[in-house]
């Protein structure tokens, strides 16, 4: 079955008063940088003049200001008043406030703000907190819950998953769940880089991939696909690799202590952790890895698969020694059949 294209249609300012991704407004009419508005407006007051860079360089939109006021307009947002200012202030200050007015302090934020609007005149707090705040309406809180996909193709910077290009998605696959879109689009993407050779971005994909399904807390399967993630850090490719190009990349491959092809923090960080949630033991995720990359071949690899599940359980349990038997094991069969390489290229 074929995968449904995501990749991303550039933004384009408007021009002429027709608004980015006009084309992919939703029921209500508002377009996918109108329905981000939506979840930011709350953060923005009504002299606000300096925003985020992203509205004009991933979204086309020059002046973000306008479209809040034409989402209030629409009924999307409305202007709060004090009492909107009074909850986006912080604890310090709401404390400054009631020590102001003799009230007690103590308490957490929530309480700070209502002993606030209970105890001080709303003319006292307006006077005290001129800015006022966006406030979603209804109808803005409904319209956002209907477009969850937003805000995760936002946040997420997933390469080729955009607000535009997952709406047009979602628009073109009716009842079909957005996130099962994005599988589809990750998994294709993982075989095209691999098809163009480019190992690390089929890599960082599926890291993605991983993410993915942490996010929907099946912990066991995010392990299982970041062990996939780790044999392809720990085969020695990257974009572009090839064996012609040997003599480059072998100065950089032994020893552990100063290797280029080892497990990040990060991913290790995510491993530890998302193997804990899955109730996994270091051994288990061995076990795991030894059986997910016994599926898997690679052109090029610098360390066996019981090498690979070796490393993944000694990371995990900060085994330095281990590793370093392992990686010297390594660059003595490397040494043997690739003579000469690890030399370093500028010698030749």
């Amino acid at each position: 079955m074929a995968v449904p294209s995501l990749q991303t249609q550039p933004a384009s300012p408007a021009v002429a008063g027709r608004k980015p991704g006009s084309h992919l407004a939703d029921q209500n009419g508002l377009t996918p940088p109108e329905l981000l508005m939506l979840s930011y407006a709350p953060g923005y007051t009504t002299d606000t003049t300096d925003f985020q860079g992203f509205w004009e360089h991933q979204y086309g939109i020059t002046a973000p200001g306008p479209m809040l006021t034409d989402l209030v307009d629409r009924g999307f947002l409305i202007v709060g008043g004090p009492e909107q200012a009074v909850a986006s202030q912080t604890g310090a200050t709401l404390k400054d406030v009631l020590r102001e007015h003799g009230q007690k302090v103590s308490g957490k934020k929530a309480e700070l703000v209502d002993r606030v609007l209970e105890t001080v005149p709303l003319d006292v707090l307006a006077a005290r907190f001129p800015q006022r705040h966006y406030q979603r309406t209804e109808l803005g809180d409904t319209a956002l819950a209907g477009s969850p996909h937003i805000n995760y193709a936002h946040s997420q910077m997933i390469e080729g998953v955009d607000i535009f290009a997952l709406t047009r998605m979602v628009q073109e696959h009716p009842g079909r769940p957005w996130r099962d879109l994005v599988w589809g689009h990750l998994n294709q993407q993982v075989i095209d880089h691999i098809r163009d050779g480019n190992w690390g971005l089929a890599r960082n994909c599926r890291y993605n991939m991983a993410r993915f399904l942490a996010e929907e807390h099946r912990y066991a399967d995010a392990v299982a696909m970041l062990t996939v993630v780790a044999y392809m850090d720990l085969s020695g490719m990257g974009n572009g690799f090839s064996l012609d190009n040997l003599r480059i990349y072998g100065p950089n491959f032994f020893p552990y202590s100063e290797s280029s092809v080892k497990l990040s923090p990060g991913l290790v960080r995510d491993l530890r952790d998302w193997a804990d949630r899955a109730g996994l033991s270091e051994q288990e995720v061995g076990e795991v890895a030894a059986d997910r990359i016994s599926r898997m071949s690679l052109q090029f690899r610098l360390f066996t698969d019981q090498e690979v599940a070796q490393i993944i359980v000694a990371e995990l349990q900060g085994d330095t020694e281990t590793l370093e038997t392992i990686y010297d094991l390594a660059m003595t069969r490397f040494d043997r059949d690739y003579p000469g390489m690890r030399e370093p290229y500028w010698r030749h």
